[in-house]
């Protein structure tokens, strides 16, 4: 894996295009200033579904992740779930850092991925309330209309 700094505000994170098998990569993604990021993959990042996948933790213990578990797909016309892919929205990470993961099996390889992370040095907006906070919000609500 590779991070390539593509000016003062943005950085790619990417894979060896085909990727290797059995490999655990992490990147620790970092900007002096930053307070959130957005991370978008390449159109043609490609890795065999669910087996070979990449991940955003929150930190370096890897206990929580941002945005889903896994990101992978396309591999033999398997679907995909790149954010920023295919009509998907940008992933928003509100933190000044966070981890990379790329994992690879011992089977198969494909292209990879590449992403392109951009950072913000405000507070970023995130689209409605987080999958942790729904419930509480939901409750709030319904708390809110009995009153």
């Amino acid at each position: 894996m590779s991070a390539n700094i593509l000016g003062a505000n943005e950085v790619q994170v990417e894979s060896p295009h085909p990727y290797e098998n059995n490999r655990d990569v992490y990147t620790v993604v970092e900007m002096s200033g930053a307070t959130g990021y957005t991370v978008t993959f390449d159109e043609q990042s490609s890795t065999e579904q669910n087996y070979r996948y990449v991940r955003f933790y929150r930190s370096d213990d890897q206990l929580e992740f941002w945005g889903e578990d896994k990101y992978s797909g396309r591999y033999q016309g398997s679907s995909k779930n790149f954010p920023g892919t295919g009509g998907r929205p940008a992933l928003t990470i509100p933190a000044d850092r966070f981890v990379v993961r790329f994992h690879s099996d011992g089977y198969n390889t494909d292209w990879g991925y590449t992403i392109t992370v951009t950072k913000s040095t405000v507070a970023p907006l995130v689209g409605g309330p987080s999958k942790y906070l729904q419930p509480l919000y939901f409750d709030f609500l319904s708390l809110r209309r009995s009153v």
